[in-house]
């Protein structure tokens, strides 16, 4: 399997964190930074 890197744009919007990866255009969000990094970690794990 061939690791990639990717950039994580992450931000804060009101009570949620979000984290964006413009390589993919893809934005997902958590209650904390590390919530919102693994839920964009595992989208990309299924095979992007």
């Amino acid at each position: 399997m061939k690791n990639r890197s990717f950039t994580i744009i992450i931000h804060k919007e009101e009570d949620m964190y979000i984290a964006e990866c413009p390589e993919v255009g893809t934005v997902d969000q958590g209650e904390t930074i590390e919530n919102a990094i693994s839920r964009g970690e595992a989208f990309h794990n299924r095979g992007i």
